[in-house]
């Protein structure tokens, strides 16, 4: 066998090169996306040319029949803290999260990405869905009274507020908390938090939200955005989140209903901030989606117009757009690709605190 790290010949069955110490019993090691070399360090780093490899969450895509999201390290992040879950719902309903880890806090990137799958699980279980498969079982949600007297508005909303709380459980059970450490100096892994519910209703849409932080979730209609969520945040400064060391980790809710043709969008601040307020949100992508007709393709231009303007920040993106790909039966996937580092008034909208 041959050493990947000096090429050195090794007798088979050997652990460690006897050349350049290598182990010879770990994973091959992927060589330089920059010079081809295999001598990686620990922390990512070439040890030849000084290229910071390309991790596995720098760039990922999920995507649930009509719904797409992308998550991006951006430029100037080391890492990439943010996470996105999607999925389906019978009927043409869909499932959005996402979640953005703090940065300045030890294990946020871990404890995102648990959160947003904890909570796209919960939310996928508790209004039954068919995962994704087409002609899968699960009932579809109704307007009509349950027997225990709940609407689907109010059994979405109690959801979502399920959702949050699992999602709280996930980001403060993570095992980097730092004890007694304030949030400005690490202290315990953290998380904003937005996750909804969308589903075609007479004709219309109706789509429900959950948040706590500054991640945000837009309905955007032609030239008209609305902004369904309120960020959580006091001079900078989050006043919710999840994680153990939050004081307040029960989400606001609010209920959007439109009778036309728009987009379902979340979003965590890489985007955002440079699309603010809604109307220039809605102008960004009234820009894009003419020469990107589908949700995938404008979704990777939301994100490369993000990266375009500095990329400041890590860059989550979640669309659904029920009136172009509703009901297209696609079987969920996931993909993973490692990549290098290079307002109007539309319809109704209720916002309020749902307590269970």
């Amino acid at each position: 066998m041959e050493c990947p790290r000096c090429s050195e010949v090794a007798p088979v069955g050997a652990k460690w090169c006897e050349a350049c110490g290598a182990d010879l019993s770990a994973e091959p090691q992927l060589p330089c996306v920059s010079c081809g070399d295999r001598d990686i360090s620990y922390d990512g780093y070439c040890m030849s040319c000084g290229h910071k490899q390309p991790e596995e969450r720098d760039h990922m895509v999920f995507e649930a029949g009509a719904t797409v999201a992308i998550t991006d390290r951006g430029l100037r992040h080391r890492h990439n803290e943010d996470a996105a879950a999607v999925g389906q719902l019978p009927g043409g309903g869909a499932v959005l999260v996402v979640c953005d880890g703090v940065s300045s806090t030890p294990g946020s990137a871990e404890a995102s990405l648990a959160a947003a799958t904890a909570a796209r699980d919960l939310l996928i279980e508790r209004l039954g869905s068919s995962n994704g498969a087409s002609g899968g079982s699960g009932p579809t949600l109704s307007d009509g009274p349950s027997p225990t007297g709940t609407g689907a508005g109010d059994r979405i909303a109690e959801a979502l507020v399920a959702s949050a709380e699992v999602a709280q459980a996930m980001a403060a059970a993570s095992p980097e908390v730092v004890s007694n450490a304030p949030h400005s100096q690490g202290g315990p892994p953290s998380s904003t938090f937005v996750a909804a519910i969308g589903r075609p209703v007479d004709g219309g849409t109706e789509v429900s939200v959950a948040w706590l932080g500054d991640s945000r979730a837009y309905w955007i209609e032609g030239a008209d955005a609305v902004q369904l969520t309120a960020d959580h945040e006091l001079r900078g400064s989050l006043t919710r989140w999840l994680g153990a060391d939050s004081l307040d980790t029960h989400p606001d809710v609010a209920r959007h209903r439109s009778r036309g043709a728009g987009r379902l969008l979340l979003c965590s601040d890489g985007l955002w901030r440079y699309a603010d307020p809604p109307v220039e949100l809605a102008a960004l992508v009234g820009r894009l989606e003419s020469d990107h007709t589908t949700t995938r393709a404008l979704a990777d231009a939301l994100v490369a117009h993000a990266v375009s303007r500095g990329g400041h920040d890590n860059i989550t993106v979640a669309l659904w757009a029920p009136t172009t790909d509703a009901g297209s039966g696609q079987q969920q996937r996931t993909h993973q690709r490692r990549a290098d580092a290079g307002g109007g008034r539309a319809g109704v909208q209720e916002r309020g605190r749902v307590d269970e």
